[in-house]
């Protein structure tokens, strides 16, 4: 994995960029960054949905009275039909990851993925050369669980690591081991590969 550019490791290999229903996550040059996705809005530093924001309702910074509420951007008495009231913020509970189903019920976030509301349902989104597999987004070329499809594994062999290059299955040989007819031997003390 290049942790210069992966957003699941952000720089280095346990460190996840954050993201949240309103931001993408990325990697640059070992550094996160984030973007805010359609249709949010960065406000104040955070993503915001200005159609929905009782504090950005319409556009950054203009709130809504006390006792309204912010429906597809503007402030109003009460919630368009269709819409439930969540903290004054005028949801489509179908849709909305954040708030899916009901109000406050938060769709997780996965790794390396986006999450997303369908239908009142929970599910999400994977990035470009990412495959959905068992509620993850994973790159099946490079993935030893998931080796050229889901639920593909590399056996790792006695003594090595399974790795998975190009969807294919392989093995790295432990230190002080080498790679002999697909077994991962110790050169040094196995008679049958003595020295080789």
């Amino acid at each position: 994995i290049d942790v210069t550019s992966d957003a699941a490791t952000g720089g280095s290999c346990r460190h996840a960029c954050p993201q949240t229903g309103g931001t993408l996550a990325s990697c640059e040059d070992g550094a996160c960054q984030s973007t805010c996705r359609d249709p949010f809005t960065r406000c104040d530093g955070n993503c915001v949905d200005t159609h929905s924001d009782p504090l950005h309702c319409g556009d950054c910074g203009t709130a809504c009275a006390a006792g309204e509420v912010c429906s597809q951007g503007q402030c109003a008495e009460t919630c368009a039909d269709g819409l439930a009231n969540c903290a004054s913020a005028c949801i489509d509970t179908a849709t909305d990851a954040e708030h899916c189903g009901a109000c406050d019920l938060r769709c997780p976030s996965p790794t390396r993925g986006t999450p997303a509301c369908v239908d009142s349902q929970c599910n999400f989104e994977c990035g470009a050369g990412l495959q959905k597999c068992d509620g993850a987004c994973v790159d099946v070329q490079a993935n030893p669980n998931n080796c050229g499809g889901c639920g593909e594994a590399c056996n790792a062999p006695a003594n090595g690591q399974a790795t998975c290059q190009g969807g294919h299955c392989g093995a790295i040989c432990d230190p002080g081991y080498a790679e002999c007819d697909g077994a991962c031997v110790p050169t040094t003390t196995d008679p049958s590969h003595c020295g080789s």
